[in-house]
């Protein structure tokens, strides 16, 4: 997955609030926040891909890894066939890509380069491609309204399962 990191350090009051609840608890908490904090990043990349195909805005994802108990990493970006598109190309649609030669890949066994029964040749000079960012553009620009939602959502989370756990509301 071509991804954006996102860590946050220094969530010491909420982490020692998030300690006294249970774990699972806890993991519910912090993973609903994340999820909503990243698809605020994730709906603006997906505004801002360039789409020639759809292929590669369709291709783009989220996933929440849990590192350990209260540390979490949320990858967002171009998936490699996880959502049944490949977007393996995203960084070169980002960053762009210099003029290079293309050549018949040795693995394949084939000579010559083809596509839809169309021949190329033996070798193509590609002429490159400019950058295009999407990924890094939409972060900039939803960063902080991320943050604030997994702020509010951790905190909102927090008081709402610890009044269930004190008998104070039942849902």
């Amino acid at each position: 997955m071509t991804t954006l990191k996102l860590e946050f350090e220094g969530l010491g009051k909420i982490k020692h609030i998030l300690d006294k609840l249970p774990d699972a608890v806890a993991k519910k908490v912090v993973r609903k926040a994340l999820t909503a904090g990243g698809q605020i990043v994730l709906d603006a990349m997906k505004e801002k891909v360039p789409v020639k195909t759809g292929n590669l805005r369709d291709s783009l994802a989220m996933k929440v890894l849990d590192k350990s108990e209260f540390a979490k990493t949320v990858l967002i970006g171009a998936s490699k066939g996880e959502t049944g598109k490949d977007g393996w190309y995203a960084h070169l649609v980002e960053f762009g890509a210099s003029p290079h030669v293309v050549k018949p890949r040795k693995k394949s066994g084939k000579k010559v380069l083809a596509e839809n029964g169309k021949f190329f040749g033996k070798l193509v000079q590609h002429p490159g491609a400019t950058a295009r960012p999407f990924m890094r553009p939409a972060f900039d620009e939803t960063a902080d309204k991320a943050l604030e939602t997994i702020k509010k959502l951790l905190g909102e989370g927090v008081i709402k399962e610890a009044l269930k756990l004190s008998g104070e509301i039942t849902r």
